[in-house]
């Protein structure tokens, strides 16, 4: 053992006459003596420091006291010791509801509470700086035009500034703005019906429309608009619309912001368009903030350095190196998803995969948490269903995986599920392709293939080329997929319809969807999503994250979510110091 570790002097023996000595010093403090008759030959020190408030006693014990007079003394000074610390407790409790009694109490003439210690809602108490310059930093903005950019934060802010058709909430309702209606012709057209209480005409929405159709993929907005023909002005505030195909998500799509040329009502005005920077001028918001400043910063180590230096209030980031940048300095993280994502999708038409209670035990057996933990924990997050905006409902639970079986026939045999109903022999072995080009996919196809065989279902991961996926795919020659999904602010997933029509369930909910009209959309939706998350349709692992990074003296950033992060732009702004 290295000598270090052992304080030499902790073992040091005392001589008796400084023994003498530490006696004559106690004369004032209670010491336990040892009997007269005991040998000062066999006598030693007894030092066991027991707490502060006792620290005296029984300093100075012989080694040879009987073990019984020994043990009474240690009892006697255990108990005095949680004496002490029963009336220490005991006093800070009384202490702490008289505080409690007298914060309601004392009141304000505006009967407010003077003491505010143990209200729930400090945060909403604190006053904000009325008219603060909010300063946001964007690291290598491709545009500052929000109808070309890419960026999320500059075409969230843009809805600040320029209305859009509709809005749509986190529940994927419906929420009129400059359209007051929006009438199904036919499969293929539609009518938009204007408020008149906006001063936007049709001519600007058909104007902003085809801006957006002209630059095509450079905006993010086109993707929305894509299948839209063409937009024809039947009367100032009647919009005729022809679609390339049938489309019962159309409305939707109508979240383009309308360059309105009054902007009169707006929240913010735009202005001070430059190559590196745009301000929004407050104009009818009820925000703290007055001038919302964004920056763009060709050099990520600059925009962090300023960060660090209090000369922006908020930026955006998705990689660690950039977190690490910023050091040990104080700072508040909120995450949202950003719309990349993996799922495990099936083979609708595998023997095993077709079953729900197999969906239900992989589901149950997977460890999501430890998978994002140990892939990336600070830019990911676990995800259910292929949407945005959606809770979590699945957790890890091996009983429950097991039970799932159990009830369903299914025997383990030889640390394997297998079932016989009298016409078919099964054993629970399923075949996961990945790509072996993707390292992260590789090790979590490894992660879920060690998780489920713990249950009992046996996984023979498939590591493949692209191409070798795609045809085993096309061919249905195989059981499950592990496989990349972009999602977004939408709710239209048709692109996943061939993975998650696997029973009649869903398949009657997509098939709703289908057919929906404007009227019955919203409710259709929330069908289709209830009935995936019940069947257990997909499998969700994770959701890649982006995270918003603001200064300590910043609030209202509690509940952001894509494409939501100023949805709350009132209760955005600076602390009063």
């Amino acid at each position: 053992m290295d000598k270090k570790i052992i304080d030499s002097h902790r073992y040091k023996k005392v001589p008796r006459n400084k023994i003498k000595k530490n006696n004559k010093k106690l004369k004032t403090k209670k010491v336990i003596k040892p009997k007269k008759n005991i040998s000062k030959k066999n006598a030693n020190i007894f030092a066991n420091s027991v707490s502060n408030t006792r620290s005296n006693y029984g300093k100075l014990i012989d080694n040879t006291l009987k073990e019984e007079k020994k043990e009474k003394i240690k009892e006697k000074i255990k108990s005095e010791v949680q004496y002490s610390k029963f009336v220490k407790i005991a006093i800070c409790i009384l202490a702490i509801v008289s505080i409690f009694v007298i914060s309601k109490l004392v009141l304000s003439k505006n009967g407010e509470n003077i003491l505010s210690v143990f209200s729930n809602d400090n945060n909403n108490n604190e006053e904000l700086e009325d008219n603060y310059n909010f300063k946001i930093g964007i690291s290598k903005l491709d545009t500052t035009d929000y109808l070309k950019s890419s960026n999320v934060i500059l075409n969230e802010l843009a809805t600040k500034t320029f209305y859009t058709l509709v809005k749509v909430n986190k529940d994927y309702k419906i929420e009129y703005s400059l359209a007051e209606k929006v009438e199904k012709i036919s499969d293929t057209s539609y009518k938009i019906h204007l408020n008149p209480i906006y001063k936007v005409t049709s001519d600007d929405v058909i104007t902003s429309f085809n801006k957006i159709k002209i630059n095509q993929k450079d905006s993010i907005y086109y993707s929305k608009i894509s299948n839209i023909d063409k937009m024809i002005k039947e009367d100032d505030s009647v919009i005729n619309v022809s679609l390339l195909s049938p489309d019962p998500f159309f409305v939707y799509s109508l979240v383009f912001p309308i360059n309105d040329s009054s902007n009169k009502s707006t929240e913010y005005i735009m202005n001070d368009v430059s190559l590196n920077s745009v301000s929004l001028v407050k104009n009818s918001s009820k925000s703290s903030l007055g001038v919302i400043s964004l920056t763009n910063y060709e050099n990520t180590d600059d925009m962090v350095d300023n960060f660090r230096n209090g000369n922006i209030d908020m930026f955006t980031a998705s990689s660690d190196s950039i977190m690490q940048l910023i050091g040990k300095r104080e700072y508040n993280v909120k995450k949202y998803r950003d719309g990349e994502t993996v799922f495990l999708l099936g083979n609708k038409d595998s023997a095993l995969y077709k079953k729900k209670e197999v969906r239900q035990a992989i589901a149950y057996a997977i460890n999501r948490d430890e998978i994002v933990k140990n892939v990336d924990m600070k830019f990911s997050e676990v995800i259910d269903i292929p949407y945005i905006y959606s809770d979590i409902k699945y957790k890890y639970d091996l009983y429950a995986a097991e039970n799932a079986l159990l009830i369903n026939g299914w025997k383990k045999t030889s640390g394997i599920y297998t079932k016989n109903d009298g016409y078919e022999y099964q054993k629970l072995e399923l075949n996961l392709l990945v790509n072996k080009d993707d390292t992260v996919k590789s090790k979590i196809a490894d992660s879920i293939k060690e998780m489920v065989e713990k249950v009992g279902i046996r996984i023979n991961v498939l590591k493949l080329s692209e191409n070798e996926i795609t045809e085993k795919v096309n061919a249905k020659d195989y059981d499950i997929v592990l496989s990349t999904v972009y999602i977004n602010d939408s709710p239209n997933i048709e692109y996943l319809y061939d993975y998650i029509n696997v029973n009649d369930i869903t398949n009657s909910a997509i098939e709703n969807v289908k057919n929906s009209d404007v009227s019955n959309i919203e409710e259709n939706v929330q069908t289709l999503k209830n009935a995936i998350s019940s069947e257990v349709s997909c499998i969700g692992i994770m959701a890649k994250t982006t995270n918003v990074v603001y200064q300590k003296y910043i609030k209202g950033f509690d509940n952001i979510s894509y494409m939501k992060v100023f949805d709350n732009i009132e209760n955005i702004g600076r602390i009063k110091e």
